[in-house]
C-alpha cells in the first residue's frame, strides 16, 4: 500500500475511534446523571424516612423513659420492682390500644396513691379498659378506684366490682361516667365511716340525677345527709322524737341495714308527718333536697336502682368486649402497637448512640484543653 493511502486509512480509522469515544463518554454522563437522580429519590423515599423513624422512635422512648424515671424517683416502686411489672404494663397497653406512655402515667398515679405490685396492676388494667370503653379518662377512673379501695379496703371490694358499679350507675341514671368518676370520691370517707357501701352511694347519686340534679350537686346532697347523721343537731333529734322515733333508732338503721332501708324509713315519716317535719331533721337545704329527692313518688324507682347496682357484675368485661368490635379500637391497637415497636427501636438507638456521644464529648473536651494550653 502506498504511504499516502496508509496515512489516509489511519486518519479515517482515528476519526471513527474518536466518534466511538465521544458516544461512550456521552452515555457514561447520561448514566451518571440517572444514577444521581435515583440517589436523590432514594434519599427522599428511603433514607429520609428511616432517619425520621429513628428520630421519632428515640423521642417516643425518651417520653416513656421520663415517666418511668418519675415512677422510680417519686414513688415507693424501685427500678427493679418496675422491671418485674413492665411486662404487664406493656400487655395492658397492647390489649387496650393505649399508648405505653399513657399507661405508664396511669401506673404512676396509682403507685403515688400507695398501691403496689399486683394490686396496682389490677387497678391499672380495669381503669385502662374502662377508658378504652369511653367511660372517662384512665386517670379519673383510677383516681376513683384508688379512693374506693382506700375507703373500704381491698378485702371488702375490688377494682372489678367498683368499675362494674360505676358502669351500672351510668346506665341507671342520667350522668356521664366521667362526672361520676371525678365526684363520687368526695363522699366516700363519710360513707365508709357509716358503713354505707360504694354501690349504695352510687345508687343514691344515680337516683338524684334522674330528678335533674347534676353529679356534683347530688354528691354534695348525699354527703350532707350522711354528715348530718354523724352529727345531728339537737333540733333534729327533738324533731325525730316528736315523730315517735329517735336519732339513735334512725342511725342504727343506717349503719346496720344500709342507705336504702334508711331512706324507706324517712319515706314513711314524710308520708305520715309531712315534709315540714323532716325539714326540722335535716337543717341543710342541700341535704333536705337530697333526702326528698329519693323518697315519695321517686321511692319505687330509687329502690329498683339500688337493687340493680348492688347486683352489678361483669359490666366492664361486656363494655370492653363491645369496644373491641369497633373500628376505632382496632385502629388504636394498630397505631399503639407500632409505637411500642418504635419505643423498642428507640431503646436500641439509645444503646448505640450514648457511647458515640460520650466519645464525642471526650474528644471535644480534649480539643478544648488543647487550645486552652495554646493560649497559655
Amino acid at each position: 500500500m502506498e504511504i499516502s493511502g496508509l496515512i489516509a486509512k489511519i486518519g479515517v480509522d482515528l476519526t471513527e475511534f474518536e466518534r466511538g469515544i465521544s458516544k461512550m463518554q456521552s452515555r457514561l454522563e447520561e448514566t451518571a446523571s440517572k444514577m444521581a437522580t435515583v440517589g436523590k429519590k432514594m434519599s427522599v423515599m428511603l433514607t429520609a424516612p428511616i432517619a425520621a423513624m429513628g428520630a421519632g422512635s428515640f423521642k417516643l422512648y425518651k417520653d416513656y423513659e421520663s415517666v418511668v424515671t418519675q415512677i422510680v424517683s417519686l414513688t415507693d416502686v424501685s427500678k427493679e420492682a418496675y422491671s418485674t411489672l413492665e411486662g404487664d404494663i406493656k400487655r395492658i397497653a397492647e390489649e387496650t390500644g393505649t399508648s405505653l406512655k399513657d399507661v405508664a402515667e396511669g401506673f404512676y398515679f396509682i403507685a403515688s396513691s400507695g398501691f403496689e405490685g399486683a394490686a396496682a396492676i389490677d387497678i391499672l388494667e380495669k381503669s385502662t379498659k374502662a377508658a378504652a370503653a369511653e367511660l372517662g379518662t384512665a386517670s379519673d377512673i383510677s383516681q376513683l378506684l384508688t379512693s374506693v379501695l382506700t375507703a373500704y379496703g381491698s378485702e371488702n371490694i375490688d377494682a372489678a366490682k367498683a368499675t362494674d358499679v360505676l358502669i351500672r350507675a351510668v346506665k341507671d341514671g342520667k350522668a356521664e361516667a366521667s362526672d361520676l368518676a371525678t365526684n363520687l370520691g368526695r363522699v366516700l370517707p363519710v360513707a365508709s365511716q357509716l358503713g354505707i357501701k360504694f354501690d349504695e352511694v352510687a345508687a343514691a347519686v344515680s337516683g338524684l340525677t334522674l330528678i335533674g340534679m347534676d353529679v356534683p350537686e347530688a354528691v354534695t346532697a348525699i354527703r350532707g345527709v350522711l354528715s348530718e347523721m354523724l352529727n345531728m343537731s339537737e333540733q333534729g333529734k327533738q324533731a325525730l322524737l316528736d315523730m315517735g322515733t329517735s336519732y339513735d333508732e334512725l342511725y342504727n338503721v343506717l349503719t346496720t341495714q344500709g342507705l336504702l332501708p334508711f331512706l324507706q324509713q324517712i319515706d314513711a315519716l314524710v308520708a305520715q308527718f309531712g315534709e315540714q317535719s323532716i325539714a326540722k331533721v335535716f337543717n341543710n337545704v342541700r341535704s333536705l333536697t337530697g333526702v326528698l329527692g329519693l323518697v315519695g313518688k321517686n321511692s319505687e324507682q330509687v329502690s329498683s336502682i339500688f337493687n340493680d347496682i348492688a347486683n352489678a357484675g361483669g359490666d366492664l368485661d361486656k363494655a370492653f368486649e363491645n369496644t373491641q368490635q369497633t373500628l376505632q379500637y382496632k385502629w388504636n391497637v394498630a397505631v399503639d402497637s407500632a409505637k411500642s415497636v418504635l419505643i423498642e427501636l428507640g431503646t436500641g438507638i439509645k444503646g448505640a448512640l450514648v457511647p458515640v456521644l460520650n466519645s464525642l464529648s471526650s474528644l471535644l473536651k480534649g480539643v478544648s484543653n488543647f487550645f486552652s494550653k495554646l493560649s497559655d
